[in-house]
């Protein structure tokens, strides 16, 4: 099993970025599962996040594993692209009897959606690295 699944396995949440209507990203932090190649979580079908999804499955979802652990130097982390869509009745059935006891009992009747994995991007940052925030709706400089 390599690092991109193991990180994926011990982690339960990750930010999750879809593509807003007027084309800006939006990313929001939800709670997810893994099963056999797939990335899964539930949202409320009016979040902004799963409006974005049924209009636009693109996302790209980070998963960083917080703890250090033995054996490796720096933070762990998962960065994935991949195509979303909310699964069917029965698709949420299988996977809820796979996965279903990592969701909360106030998510029971928000839709599933998945995500393959696919290709990872693991490449590392090798330096430290400095960014300026611009708030582009302010015209703002921070």
């Amino acid at each position: 099993m390599n690092d991109d699944i193991k990180t994926l396995e011990r982690n339960d949440y990750m930010t999750l970025a879809t593509v807003s209507e007027d084309g800006s990203p939006w990313a929001t932090p939800v709670k997810f599962g893994y099963h056999d190649g797939l990335v899964y979580w539930r949202s409320d079908p009016t979040a902004t996040h799963s409006q974005n999804i049924e209009r636009d499955g693109r996302v790209s979802m980070s998963v960083y594993d917080p703890q250090s652990r033995p054996g490796f130097e720096e933070l762990q982390a998962v960065y994935i692209q991949s195509q979303a869509t909310r699964l069917d009745d029965e698709q949420t059935q299988d996977i809820l009897q796979k996965i279903g006891d990592m969701f909360s009992d106030k998510d029971t009747h928000s839709p599933v959606y998945g995500a393959p994995i696919g290709k990872t991007d693991q490449q590392r940052s090798s330096d430290n690295r400095f960014y300026r925030f611009y708030d582009a709706g302010n015209g703002v400089e921070r």
